[in-house]
């Protein structure tokens, strides 16, 4: 929730157009592997409550509970130091 500025309520609310680039191809691809495989993981754009773009890493699995029900399981991480310290490694 910090990591988008949200309230746990208020990310529940969220529509992914809410919190990620919805039209960039990553995350289109992202989306297509994980109906097709019922896994997946990308780097996209993350976008906060303030509306900064931030660069992340998602994945997420799609399970079923003993109950038959259709869930999914998502991490996402911040990737903006890792990619500011490939930048200070390159030189």
């Amino acid at each position: 929730m910090t990591l988008f500025e949200y309230s746990q309520w208020e990310m529940a609310q969220n529509n992914y157009s809410d919190l990620f680039d919805i039209y960039e191809k990553s995350f289109i691809d992202f989306l297509d592997q994980r109906k097709k495989e019922g896994i997946a993981k990308a780097e996209i754009t993350g976008i906060k409550r303030s509306g900064e773009t931030f660069p992340c890493r998602i994945s997420s699995v799609i399970y079923y509970t003993d109950a038959g029900l259709k869930r999914s399981m998502n991490t996402i991480v911040n990737i903006s130091k890792n990619i500011e310290a490939r930048w200070n490694i390159a030189g």
